[in-house]
């Protein structure tokens, strides 16, 4: 018995040391971490403090899964929430932009936001005489409508995320990590921003 306690002690100060020599070398060398998805979770468990201290939400159970394809995006299944990042985007971004980044993606859960079902491509000719059919155009409506939900969703949880990491590093993923200029736009005004060279 004491030699399984003994074990278990001197794994975990051994897991302790590692858990300092990587936070020490990672500060010295960010881009080149062994294990840049250990950074991203260290700054999660500590936002996730701060959210539950602060704010007192009810956070879901939050796994970071190291993707090699997305940028960046977030999975619900049922109360767990699932934050793909990016191997590469984790090495890029600075500890303040990485908490930006995932008080931003925890802010879609904590605000009941759901994944916005884009409208399915009508089966059909989309012209008849020259003019669009109602399917087509009852399509491009239903499209605009999403948008626009997923936009407000969008801002929504940049504000939120403006309460726990710095406006200036939402504003910079913002410019970095959205193509579409209006999005962009309208993400950076709700933020206070005046345009993206800010």
């Amino acid at each position: 018995m004491k030699k399984n306690l003994g074990i278990i002690l001197l794994s975990a100060l051994l897991m302790l040391d590692i858990a300092a020599h990587f936070v020490v070398l990672s500060s010295l060398y960010p881009m080149y971490s062994v294990d840049s998805g250990f950074r991203a979770k260290l700054i999660l468990n500590s936002l996730e403090s701060e959210i539950v201290r602060r704010d007192n939400s009810k956070l879901p159970d939050v796994e970071i899964a190291n993707n090699p394809i997305h940028k960046f995006n977030i999975i619900f299944y049922d109360d767990k929430a699932y934050i793909h990042l990016n191997r590469g985007l984790i090495r890029l971004l600075s500890d303040e932009e990485m908490k930006a980044l995932l008080a931003h993606e925890l802010a879609h859960p904590i605000l009941g936001h759901r994944p916005v079902v884009m409208p399915k491509l009508p089966n059909g000719p989309r012209y008849e005489n020259n003019v669009e059919t109602i399917e087509y155009v009852e399509y491009n409506i239903a499209v605009v409508k999403a948008r626009e939900e997923m936009l407000k969703m969008e801002i929504e949880a940049d504000r939120y995320a403006s309460r726990f990491a710095d406006k200036k590093a939402i504003a910079a993923l913002i410019n970095q990590l959205v193509i579409d200029d209006i999005e962009k736009e309208e993400r950076l005004h709700a933020l206070g921003f005046q345009d993206s060279s800010q």
